[in-house]
């Protein structure tokens, strides 16, 4: 037999340890070969299995959308998408390309677009893609984009496209069902007149689709309508012929985001352009036209298309097979209905079904506006701003409710909490009928963009604080306005080189945030505009630590200019106040700067953006909103005050003579005996000041005498001298001026018309004596039962008005049965030989069609003669 070699032996001992002959040690030497074995193993296994948790956590997903940013179906379907994989992958990897097939269609284009991808994406490789909309998904099928293994999910197609020889099965999602039929049920429940629709449409290949649905279905009705489809047309020309349409006809709005002349419209633009022009209601099948003029339909969601892919995503990520999950063929529909287009055309809610959700009502006179701030409550700026909203709210005479909510970006930014806040806030305000929207700073506006259409669909948006607005003009066709965050650079650095003269460098101190990044390009824009001999140094990507070393060795000749400084490079956050007083302790040389939460913190001087003017000027923007001015007619200004400063405590470290302001400078910390500089003027004023308040004593009481008298004659002028109510010629100017409020702030208003039964009859029988009495019997039966803000007005001699402001027609009925009810208990107590009991006629002003006041009061008064005629029978 062979010898055994090494390996022979160590199995040997490792498996017979029996056969050994020193026992004892050959079992120790077994035990640690078998341990550190077993170490090994374990260690690439758990290694392993971390290689397989990371690709689970961090999943690569390409979305490909037909269509581009910032058309709304395409940004709701990939918020939905996002929603629902960051949901369970917060670190997921998503990549996003827009195909933008919606303003560019020729074959050219989407050659050269293949070519595009196909170099792309060739050496790319992917968990799952996520295709939006049937050109994404025709590319994918048609061109082989990527290997049969990976997982597609599909969303918004028309058609199902499953093809099993390149896709291995491998596809699944939801299919874009378009609800022609339920969207004119609806419309046949609210207006049973209907015969004729007039249906709107382009030729794109979802008009085309929404076209052919259409006419199938009619085909089949029993009862079709009559119909005529515009097509392609120019929108002004469509505005022309629904103008004057006859009450038996209803607009169908298919799809319309071109036409013939290859002109794009915003699905906003079209809506809001034909519900302008339309004689008769609008109805669609797409929630993107909801809430800029359409009634209402059994609209198809983006979003809830986008949500319902994004879970079968998830579910695929998690290790379901996709030939497992259905195919989801009427995902994302919700039956929607305007209530101000109910009201609008004097349709009535209790026809609307059940299973419709009605949006834009509201229940009470409050307005609610809703502020979105991009940083945390305990940010300076932001605090600021919420004080000048609410500063400019205090003077209004609307019940303003405000909701804050600070999205605290500064420290938190990631995609997966941004989502959660989308997630939050989409419970918390999706259903709340919200007026306006305000939004502080770019992560916000930014923000209330992207998700609009999840969380507060066709609300105005009012920005303040927003740097990164590249065409204001085009805000108004979204229906937004606002102030931009401008600053004056240039204004600062003059005003630091006017107070320090000798300066040669200027040290600028700025980060990397949203914030530090606007910064810099403002910057680069200002530098040639500065004088040659001043050098500019910016610090770059520094630590706090690096920066306060440097700040303190500054030459002579240098000027700070601490621009924006809350992160450094390694990550470490600082508050504003903190940032500046740490660099104010330790820096040699003055420091300017143009934000007001650095002034009187240790900046010598700047030209000073408030936070306090930025929410005082968008709070005056949502007032005139709030009043009813669109937004679209309110221009965005792109200029915000500012306010030149000096902090002379700190000037006074650096500089050591006297300087002179400038008349239009605010100087905080003056240091200034004020009596010795003013001696002589405050002796002379205050002489002045003794003379005129003795002038003014005396003329204060022949006033208030006169005025007592004035106040007497002016009380009598416009009160009954028998009855204490108020007169017909005090009725008629506080009729006008009622009706004026009341249609200003929404609230009902009724007349009541009282006019006094038998009254010539106890006038003949017991004299005029007692006719007074039975006046003055019920008037005050009148005023036990109104409200303290009801008027009670004599307009005859035995005839009254009563005007009601915020009360509904059937209280006013109710009244008027409880004042007879108490002139018959007053009969009875007084023992009166006559009956006492008067007629009564209401009329109710119309909210949307304001009637004149004469009418108003015609109204009225007719209805209380029919009244005293069912009495006299």
């Amino acid at each position: 037999m062979e010898p055994l070699n090494a390996g022979q032996k160590l199995f040997m001992t490792m498996t017979c340890p029996f056969e050994s002959h020193n026992f004892k040690q050959f079992s120790i030497r077994t035990v640690r070969v078998i341990a550190l074995s077993w170490l090994l193993l374990c260690f690439f296994s758990v290694q392993a299995l971390a290689a397989q948790v990371i690709d689970k956590v961090s999943p690569e997903v390409l979305i490909i959308n037909s269509y581009h940013k910032g058309y709304v179906w395409s940004d709701e379907v990939t918020s939905g998408i996002e929603s629902a994989i960051y949901h369970t992958f917060p670190n997921a990897k998503i990549s996003i390309e827009y195909m933008d097939t919606k303003r560019n269609t020729s074959p050219t284009y989407m050659g050269k677009l293949t070519s595009l991808y196909q170099e792309k994406f060739a050496h790319e490789h992917y968990d799952l893609i996520v295709a939006s909309d049937d050109n994404a998904i025709n590319l994918i099928r048609d061109h082989h984009l990527f290997p049969s293994t990976i997982p597609v999910v599909y969303s918004g197609t028309h058609e199902i496209i499953i093809d099993e020889k390149n896709n291995a099965g491998n596809v699944t999602g939801v299919k874009e069902h378009l609800d022609i039929q339920a969207t004119l049920e609806l419309a046949k429940t609210l207006q049973s007149n209907i015969k004729k629709v007039v249906v709107i449409n382009d030729k794109s290949t979802t008009g085309r689709l929404a076209s052919t649905l259409f006419e199938e279905l009619i085909a089949e009705l029993e009862q079709p309508f009559e119909y005529i489809q515009l097509e392609d047309e120019p929108l002004a020309t469509i505005e022309d012929q629904i103008a004057d349409l006859e009450d038996d006809t209803i607009v169908l709005l298919l799809a319309y985001i071109r036409d013939n002349q290859g002109v794009y419209y915003p699905p906003e633009v079209t809506a809001s352009r034909l519900s302008q022009a339309s004689s008769v209601p609008i109805y669609s099948v797409w929630d993107f036209f909801f809430n800029h003029g359409i009634l209402g339909g059994q609209v198809t969601s983006g979003y809830l298309h986008g949500e319902a892919a994004g879970d079968m995503a998830v579910e695929i990520l998690l290790g379901a097979d996709p030939s497992d999950i259905a195919i989801e063929n009427e995902g994302g529909n919700q039956m929607l209905v305007d209530y101000r287009q109910l009201q609008r055309f004097n349709l009535s809610i209790s026809d609307v079904p059940k299973n419709a959700v009605v949006k834009n009502i509201n229940y009470s006179s409050d307005r609610n506006v809703l502020m979105l701030l991009s940083y945390s409550y305990e940010d300076k700026w932001s605090q600021s701003i919420v004080e000048g909203v609410r500063h400019t709210f205090s003077k209004s005479d609307q019940n303003i409710k405000v909701s804050t909510e600070f999205m605290d970006t500064k420290r938190y930014n990631d995609k997966s909490y941004i989502n959660d806040l989308l997630l939050l806030y989409k419970n918390k305000y999706q259903q709340q009928e919200l007026d306006v929207v305000m939004v502080a700073d770019d992560n916000a506006f930014q923000f209330a963009q992207r998700y609009r259409n999840v969380l507060f669909p066709g609300v105005p948006i009012v920005f303040c604080g927003v740097n990164y607005l590249q065409d204001p003009k085009k805000m108004s066709l979204a229906d937004i306005t606002g102030v931009t965050e401008s600053y004056d650079i240039l204004g600062t650095i003059n005003m630091g080189l006017t107070l320090f003269p000798q300066t040669r460098k200027l040290y600028v101190i700025n980060d990397q945030t949203t914030s530090g990044r606007a910064n810099s390009l403002k910057l680069a824009k200002v530098k040639p505009r500065l004088p040659k001999s001043l050098e500019v140094f910016e610090i770059g990507a520094k630590s706090m630590q690096q920066l306060l070393h440097e700040v303190a060795k500054l030459d002579d000749d240098t000027l700070i200019l601490l621009m924006s400084f809350t992160t450094d490079k390694n990550n470490h956050r600082f508050s504003y106040e903190s940032s500046i007083r740490m660099l104010h302790q330790k820096a040699n040389r003055p420091i300017l700067g143009f934000w007001d939460f650095y002034a009187g913190e240790g900046i010598v001087a700047g030209v000073v953006t408030s936070g306090f003017d930025q929410g005082r000027t968008a709070g005056s923007m949502a007032l005139r909103i709030l009043g009813g001015q669109s937004a679209a007619n309110i221009p965005v200004m792109t200029r915000s005050p500012v306010q030149p400063t000096i902090d002379e405590a700190q000037l006074l470290r650096f500089v050591k003579k006297e300087v002179e302001y400038q008349p239009d400078v605010k100087v905080l910390n003056q240091n200034i005996d004020f009596f010795e500089r003013y001696q002589k003027y405050i002796i002379a004023v205050t002489l002045v000041i003794l003379v005129l308040l003795v002038l003014i004593v005396s003329q204060w009481f022949k006033i208030q005498l006169q005025n007592r008298f004035n106040q007497r004659l002016s009380v009598k002028a416009v009160t009954d001298g028998l009855t204490g109510a108020k007169t017909r010629s005090y009725f008629e100017k506080y009729l006008r001026q009622a009706m004026r409020q009341c249609v200003q702030r929404r609230l009902p208003l009724c007349l009541c018309y009282i006019d006094l039964d038998g009254l010539k009859h106890v006038n003949d029988d017991f004299g005029h004596a007692e006719g007074d009495k039975y006046i003055n019997h019920v008037v005050q039966a009148i005023k036990t039962h109104i409200r303290a803000e009801d008027e009670v007005c004599r307009v005859g001699g035995d005839e009254f008005v009563v005007v009601f402001k915020g009360c509904e027609q059937d209280k006013v009925t109710t009244l008027c049965q409880l004042i007879n009810s108490e002139l018959q208990l007053m009969a009875k107590d007084k023992s009166l030989p006559y009956e006492m009991r008067v007629s009564c006629g209401i009329s109710s002003l119309d909210l949307d069609s304001p009637q004149p006041a004469d009418v108003l009061v015609a109204k009225a008064d007719s209805d209380m003669y029919h009244a005293k005629r069912r009495n006299q029978t």
